[in-house]
This record gives structure tokens, sequence and C-alpha cells, in this order.
């Protein structure tokens, strides 16, 4: 409009630059050995009624390496606690992750299929 002074009430502004990507560091795979347990202490599984008690692997995350850890285990850390069902894994990758995958869990006493779990509410398998 003529004759009146222009009001600039808000300015917005947006940058867009290439972020910096942390590296992982890549572990050589070992060879197949035994898996590096502090003890071997009971979980207790409720899939069905009355549920069960298991026999599981404590391993302190220290020590393990890459590979695969079968349930039923118990992966201990400084800030966390990885439960392996039994008829799951754990696979410990070259980058030092934890990958968990489905196994043959036992859901209402039968074999379920691979990448399956049991659904711990109603003791049914999920997928």
């Amino acid at each position: 409009m003529q004759g009146k002074a222009l009001i600039v009430e808000a300015v917005s502004v947006e940058a867009v630059v290439a972020g910096d990507a942390p590296t992982e560091r890549e572990h050589a795979l070992s060879a197949a050995r035994e898996v590096p347990r502090r003890d071997t202490v009971r979980i207790h599984r409720r899939p069905g009624r009355p549920g069960r008690w298991h026999d599981a692997m404590l391993i302190v995350r220290e020590d393990s390496h890459p590979g695969e850890v079968p349930g039923p285990a118990i992966i201990a850390e400084q800030n966390a606690t990885t439960i392996v069902e039994p008829g799951w894994e754990a696979l410990v990758t070259a980058f030092d992750h934890i990958v968990l995958s489905g196994g043959r869990a036992l859901c209402n006493s039968q074999p379920a299929p691979r990448s399956t779990r049991c659904c711990w509410r109603c003791s049914t398998t999920c997928s």
C-alpha cells in the first residue's frame, strides 16, 4: 500500500549442510569357539501356563567377540541387559552390534516356525 511502511513480523532461514557421520570400527570375525560365559543362571519364561525354568548362559558383553550366542542367554552390559530366549539366538556382528533372530521358540509346547515368537500375554504364536 502506498504511503504505508513495510513491517516484517517474522523471518525464517533454513540451512542444509552435510553432517558428520560417525565411523564404526569393524572387528575381525573369529572362528567358531566356545561362548565366553561367566556363569549359568536360571530364568523363568511363561509362554504358556504355568511356565518353565531354563538354564541360561550369563555373558558379559565386554567378554564377547563377533559370533553367535544361542539362547537361552543373558547378555549383560554396563547400560543394558539383553535376554535371548530359548529358541532364539543373538549374533554379535563385525561392527559389535547385537542382532536377535527368532529360532524355534516353543509356543504352546509346539515348535514355532522361524522368525516368530511367543506372545507373553496369551502364549499364542505372534509374528
